[in-house]
């Protein structure tokens, strides 16, 4: 499994954590970061679809942060602080909470309160049985606690608010919480950003106005992948990187269950991603770009072997090798490696492939774009064929570098 250069943690998490709550993210990073099993993902997408058909449930979820950092700090602290101090009479002992405990205390039950409509609220569209269950667990628990509209300040209600705070488990109680309001910042931040649920049906592989989200004014791609083994080629600039990134993350977001940026899509599910951008040479291990390159087409291949349903992206696959070569190359993999239904492989190259065009087995790409004179026009769209444009000298010719060297001849 591959999918360091995606850069989950740091650039797609942020994309779903609406930071209502700091203790949410470590959530959404366990989700983003793990594979997940079909079964899970279709828990989760039952889930979402709930979310999204009630989005305005979602939207209503917000209670009063201080009174729950104090509620939290309350849970927290019952397990080793004193709360309670006694005084003692000659023929009896009187217990009653610390002063400076009480405020704390009563934020929380106000917190607590609120929480409890909130839960009753989201549990009237819960749908699902693993999230009906989930919230039924979180309202069992809070149906022990008083509600504050009758609640006195007195000792001894303070008493006996205390002694059912300790009945409860918090650890799993805050765990709870947390993954509820995980799928609630995910549905938020999905909706707000005009993802959506993908289908999963290993029979297609296609997207519509499919984008890359951290880019402004992105290109959406309409694109149907009819082979396992794919080819895409064409000049710099054209956009394949981000075409390649922009079906990568989609197709990872899809197989953890999560709605995705595009307005429609079909993705097959994948037992295991192998993901290559910007492959460098590892100073620690002493292997080169190259090398690691053979080494992740060695782990895909291994996988395939296993009969898992493998997504495999190389983007400029053997660039760092001399041309004849990497051309021999990439021809005995394609003409070798055969896939199990419905695994994925895509490369990038600037090498002659035309005497490739006549196997069948193999889907042919390239960015669409015009040459007109001196004019060249990148419209990043990606089209089917191969092109067999090159721009290299063009693109070296306008940034005018032949004229700097030309005036010191």
């Amino acid at each position: 499994m591959n999918t360091q250069q995606l850069n989950l943690k740091e650039e797609i998490v942020p994309l779903f954590d609406d930071k209502q709550n700091y203790n949410v993210t470590p959530f959404i990073q366990n989700f983003i970061l793990n594979k997940c099993s079909l079964e899970e993902l279709e828990i989760r997408q039952s889930i979402f679809r709930c979310l999204f058909s009630n989005e305005k449930v979602a939207f209503n979820y917000k209670y009063n942060k201080l009174y729950f950092e104090d509620a939290l700090r309350v849970t927290r602290e019952i397990k080793t602080d004193q709360f309670v101090e006694a005084t003692s009479y000659v023929f009896f002992t009187k217990s009653r909470i610390k002063i400076s405990k009480i405020p704390r205390l009563t934020a929380s039950l106000i917190f607590f309160s609120e929480l409890k409509v909130l839960i009753q609220e989201v549990l009237t569209i819960a749908d699902v049985p693993y999230f009906n269950q989930l919230l039924l667990y979180l309202s069992e628990d809070l149906e022990l606690l008083p509600d504050y509209s009758d609640f006195k300040s007195h000792q001894k209600e303070l008493l006996a608010y205390l002694n059912i705070l300790h009945q409860i488990d918090f650890d799993v109680f805050w765990k709870r919480l947390f993954e509820l309001e995980c799928y609630l910042s995910l549905t938020k931040c999905s909706i707000k950003r005009g993802f959506n649920l993908p289908l999963i049906d290993n029979e297609k592989f296609e997207f519509e106005k499919a984008y890359f989200p951290l880019i402004n004014e992105p290109v959406k791609y309409d694109i149907t992948f009819d082979c396992s083994l794919n080819i895409l080629n064409g000049p710099n600039m054209g956009g394949k990187s981000t075409f390649l990134k922009t079906i990568s993350l989609c197709s990872y977001l899809g197989n953890i269950g999560f709605p995705i940026p595009a307005s429609k899509a079909t993705i097959p599910f994948f037992d295991t991603f192998n993901i290559n951008f910007n492959t460098k040479d590892n100073y620690r291990n002493g292997t080169s770009h190259f090398m690691n390159e053979i080494l992740s087409v060695k782990e895909l291949i291994v996988s395939n072997q296993k009969s898992e349903v493998v997504y495999g992206v190389f983007d400029e696959l053997f660039n760092t090798t001399n041309p004849e070569e990497a051309t021999r190359l990439i021809e005995y993999l394609f003409h070798h490696l055969k896939l199990k239904t419905p695994s994925f492989f895509i490369i990038s190259t600037h090498l002659e492939i035309a005497h490739l065009m006549g196997n069948e087995k193999i889907g042919f790409f390239h960015p669409s774009t015009q040459l007109e004179g001196d004019h060249i026009q990148f419209d990043y769209h990606i089209v089917k064929g191969i092109s067999k444009l090159k721009l290299g000298e063009k693109l070296f010719q306008k940034s005018g570098i032949l004229e700097l060297l030309e005036e010191h001849v």
